[in-house]
């Protein structure tokens, strides 16, 4: 099999319980993406606009592509070396990720920029 130098860890999705409570999500119920997103979609409506799900600026549309193609068990290189990611696992992801940021739950901000941190002390991103 082809190695390549790196490779994503363990992830975690971290939220403000405080949000989640006030919007009466319940993040025991979310097991899926598509779970996610309903949530997503009830705290945008519930919010009024205000808080999104979830940062998701251009900048970091790849780290969350690689991230979600390697939960359904795709690759962004197949055992020769070549891309992959034109695959059934590569367009789900795609059409989740365009379905949330069609929803309007992702905040357009990229990680680590001011916009970014500051969401940490308000309540702009629930997640």
């Amino acid at each position: 099999m082809y190695a390549i130098p790196w490779d994503v860890g363990p992830c975690g999705v971290f939220y403000k319980r405080d949000l989640f409570a006030r919007y009466d999500i319940d993040p025991e119920k979310i097991e899926t993406w598509d779970d996610y997103l309903a949530a997503g979609k009830t705290i945008l409506q519930k919010s009024g606009g205000r808080t999104k799900m979830m940062p998701l600026g251009e900048p970091n549309l790849v780290s969350i592509f690689e991230i979600m193609l390697r939960q359904l068990g795709g690759q962004v290189f197949d055992g020769q070396g070549r891309i992959a990611i034109d695959s059934p696992e590569g367009r789900r992801v795609i059409d989740l990720i365009a379905a949330m940021r069609d929803a309007g739950i992702c905040a357009e901000v990229e990680y680590f920029k001011h916009e970014w941190l500051a969401s940490f002390n308000d309540d702009t991103i629930a997640s």
